[in-house]
C-alpha cells in the first residue's frame, strides 16, 4: 500500500513538472540523466519524511496505547493491575532493528516506485512538453496482457 501511495504521489509530482523535464531533454540532457534527477529528487523527499515519520509515528504508537490502556481493563493486556501496565508500557522502547527494516523497506519501495515515473519523465517529447500539453507516453504491449486478452475474449 506504501509503495502505491509513494507511487501516486511522485506520478502527479513528475506530471506537475513535465515542463521542465521537457526543457532539460531540449537542452541536451540524456534519459539517463533524468532517471537519476527523478530518483535523487524522491530520496530526498524520503531523507526528510522518514526522520519525521518515525518520531511521529512512535509518539502516536505511544499515546494511543497509553489511551487505550486508560479505558480498557488491565486484564484485557495480560496484566493484574494498571500499575503493571503502565510499568510494563514505561520499559517498552522502540527496537532499533524493526526501525531499520521499516526504513529499508520504505526505501526499497521508494526505489520501485521512482522507475515508472522516471521513465515517464525521460519519454518526454521536448517540442509536446514546451507547449505545455500533457502527452501520453505509450506503453509497451505486454505479452502476458495479450495472452489474458485472448482467453477472456474465446
Amino acid at each position: 500500500m506504501a509503495g502505491l501511495v509513494i507511487y501516486n504521489i511522485l506520478k502527479v509530482a513528475v506530471t506537475k513538472r513535465v515542463r521542465e523535464y521537457g526543457t532539460l531533454r531540449a537542452i541536451g540532457s540524456e534519459k539517463g540523466q533524468l532517471y537519476a534527477l527523478v530518483t535523487v529528487q524522491l530520496l530526498i523527499l524520503c531523507g526528510l519524511g522518514l526522520p519525521i515519520g518515525l518520531v511521529f509515528g512512535m509518539l502516536s504508537a505511544k499515546g494511543i496505547l497509553i489511551a487505550a490502556t486508560r479505558w480498557l481493563n488491565p486484564k484485557l493486556f495480560l496484566a493484574d493491575s494498571a500499575q503493571a501496565l503502565d510499568a510494563s508500557i514505561a520499559g517498552s522502547d522502540a527496537d532499533i532493528l524493526l526501525l531499520l527494516v521499516s526504513v529499508l523497506a520504505t526505501l526499497l519501495f521508494t526505489i520501485l516506485a521512482s522507475f515508472p515515473s522516471a521513465r515517464y519523465a525521460a519519454q518526454i517529447s521536448p517540442t509536446e512538453a514546451m507547449r505545455g500539453r500533457s502527452t501520453k507516453i505509450r506503453r509497451r504491449s505486454r505479452k502476458g496482457f495479450v495472452v489474458l486478452r485472448h482467453f477472456m475474449h474465446a
